[in-house]
């Protein structure tokens, strides 16, 4: 009988292409902290947005649904040549050239090729004004008194006439956006020594996203496979407390990890405190502890210990055994030099995907062989291998 351990052994020596895989740590994608109603039509999202080349901010999005008035009128600018074919001076008023049948405009009186020439004592010259003094003297619900000019067949002379007219615009529910964004202080040297991007998030911002009128830590993002990943710590967790202390920003992290620092030699303003700041004790951390961090999050409650380790950043690749590496994009079919040898069986992979749960993300390499017959799958913590289908190993990474 065939020992699956030796034999999944002895295909990886045979194996000489047997190599690593790597892929990218923090993902750029953010996620939603709140969502707060705004009257009865509006709201306001909170999305936290990580940061690699730039610091992490926050997204305020708000959304609010207006009623809105409109003439619902298709006008043009009158050039040198539409004013020639109508008879009537250039860029002086609009050219209207089509009215809905039902609109108020058309109930009004309003015809297919009339001038609109201005409102009050705003006269109109071209498209783009007309459009950009329309929101701010049409409201619902008001009526609004355009002067017109209807010209009359080119042949006729002075044919043409001005007449003012009255009516009230159409009004309908109009769906509005704004975003702000606002950025957060962040300390590099927590996340190089953790794989935590750990920001701070003031007590203005906390108050809105929260209801918490104090300045707040938050992990921003987290580099896949470093130990703050593999404790299940995700982006958009708050930082409640550390070892039982009570964290008010990425500050406060960064003091108690001065003691790794120290012990690992590192130096840099990330782990240097303020002059006032010096006169407090510092953390009860020894060097090399592990961190218990508790956290509140879009993903639920969550606390586990974190292990501390030397110069980790959102550029480092963490590594993985596989049998054969090859170029492959996320969620893409690829081929590789041994799938042509081995009678083009397809080769598909999915990278180290940042996970949506408190779970290890997953990558898989299926078919190194024709019909499937060899299949690896892999978490940062788990490997297995499956050999003519029958024979599968399972290992602890």
């Amino acid at each position: 009988m065939l020992n699956p351990k030796a034999t999944c052994l002895a295909l990886l020596l045979l194996s000489c292409a047997a190599c690593q895989v790597s892929h990218r740590s923090v993902s750029s994608e953010g996620v939603k902290l709140a969502e707060r109603k705004l009257g009865d039509d509006g709201k306001v999202v909170f999305e936290l947005r990580p940061g690699r080349e730039s610091p992490p901010r926050i997204l305020r999005i708000e959304t609010a649904t207006l009623e809105e008035a409109s003439l619902d009128l298709v006008t043009s600018s009158i050039d040198s040549a539409l004013a020639e074919r109508l008879g009537v001076p250039a860029w002086r008023g609009v050219w209207v050239s089509k009215v809905p049948t039902a609109s108020a405009a058309a109930k009004a009186g309003l015809l297919p090729g009339d001038i609109l020439l201005g409102f009050d004592a705003v006269e109109f010259t071209n498209q783009k004004q007309f459009e950009e003094l329309l929101p701010d003297r049409l409201k619902p619900g008001q009526s609004v008194e355009l002067r017109v000019l209807r010209p009359g067949p080119p042949e006729e002379v002075d044919s043409s006439r001005e007449f003012s007219l009255g009516f009230v615009p159409e009004s309908k529910p109009v769906t509005r956006s704004t975003t702000s964004s606002i950025q957060l202080e962040t300390s590099k040297g927590v996340q190089h020594l953790t794989g935590a991007q750990v920001a701070t998030i003031p007590a203005d911002l906390a108050n809105e996203i929260y209801g918490l009128n104090e300045s707040l830590a938050v992990i921003s993002g987290v580099v896949v496979g470093s130990p703050a990943y593999l404790s299940g710590f995700r982006k958009g967790d708050r930082v409640l407390d550390i070892n039982g202390r009570a964290i008010s920003g990425a500050a406060d992290v960064r003091e108690i990890l001065r003691a790794r620092a120290q012990d690992l030699d590192l130096e840099g303003d990330e782990f240097e405190l303020p002059d006032a700041a010096e006169a407090r004790p510092l953390p009860e951390l020894s060097a090399g502890e592990e961190l218990r961090l508790n956290v509140l999050g879009p993903l639920g409650s969550h606390t586990s210990s974190v292990a501390v380790i030397e110069d980790l950043d959102d550029s480092t690749n963490f590594h993985f055994p596989i049998l054969f590496d090859y170029s492959s994009d996320v969620r893409s079919l690829d081929w590789s030099f041994l799938d042509f040898i081995f009678q083009f069986g397809a080769n598909y992979e999915s990278r180290y995907l940042p996970s949506e749960t408190r779970k290890s993300a997953q990558s898989s390499k299926l078919s190194l062989f024709p019909l499937g017959m060899f299949e690896f799958e892999s978490t940062p913590t788990y490997n297995e291998y499956t050999f003519l289908w029958l024979i599968t190993w399972r290992s602890r990474g």
